[in-house]
């Protein structure tokens, strides 16, 4: 009995270094993940359940297909977009996995209407809504509209990928004399801007109600399902209300300006 014990610890003593060299996981037939992101502290969902933030190691997954969700830091803001991925893990693999979360740009100008470059490019209209797909190579843009002055402008100065550009009047109207002559025709370009200015103010404005109305929606809906989905939704909706509001408050006061300068 005594020999039968002493034989079975010192099998324990020779396996317990073996036992060592495996991982946790791999002893439960598991699998690790390690994830980081571009930028960090995203977050990561696995399975639809929140795993943490980047970067961050999971060493408690079972082997076998695992959905994952990474969302920008910035979780409420529209211009950021999920990343999905599919995973297969096999039993004690150690997986790295690295992701770059796309921010769109969001151009306004006021007014609206204007073209926006890249260089020689032409990339769209204002209001515009630029891709990831667009941004390789693209630094800073430049916003011409007729009648008003060109403003260059870098990316790196957009408030959460929004980036809002005022135009000033150039004074030249299609070739014509200073909007600031007064003459008949001068007269009739002097009232240009307020009329912009008075239309740029109520078009944004209602947008501000309509994008306000909606995250009251949401925040109803979210309150009556506890669906987390309309709780971002109602975020990026007052996101936008307070963006467009901004924009009314700006053309506002051009408004008024141009108003008391006449």
């Amino acid at each position: 009995m005594i020999r039968r014990t002493r034989m079975m610890l010192a099998s324990a003593l020779l396996a317990a270094p073996l036992l060592a060299q495996v991982p946790d996981s791999a002893v439960a037939g598991g699998a690790i993940l390690v994830v980081t992101s571009d930028p960090d502290s995203a977050w990561v969902y696995c399975d639809s359940a929140l795993a943490g933030r980047t970067p961050l190691r999971l060493d408690t997954l079972n082997a076998g297909t695992h959905l994952l969700r990474v969302l920008h830091p910035d979780v409420t803001n529209w211009l950021t977009e999920a990343v999905m991925d599919t995973l297969r893990l096999a039993t004690g693999e150690e997986r790295r996995v690295h992701y770059d979360i796309p921010l769109w740009y969001s151009i306004i100008s006021i007014p609206s209407g204007a073209e926006v470059l890249s260089g020689d490019s032409l990339l769209g209209v204002t209001p515009l809504t630029l891709h990831p797909r667009h941004q390789p190579g693209v630094r800073s843009v430049t916003v011409r509209k007729q009648g008003y002055g060109t403003v260059t402008s870098s990316l790196a100065l957009a408030a959460r990928g929004v980036l809002v550009v005022p135009l000033l009047p150039s004074g030249e109207d299609g070739g014509t004399n200073d909007w600031r002559v007064a003459n008949s025709a001068g007269a009739r370009a002097s009232r240009l801007p307020l009329w912009v200015a008075g239309g740029s103010a109520i078009v944004f404005g209602s947008f501000a109600a309509y994008y306000k109305i909606q995250a009251d929606q949401q925040q109803s809906e979210f309150l009556r399902t506890g669906n987390p989905y309309y709780q971002a939704e109602r975020a990026r909706m007052d996101d936008l209300s307070a963006l467009y509001f901004m924009a009314a408050q700006i053309g506002l006061g051009a408004f008024i300006a141009f108003l008391v300068s006449d």
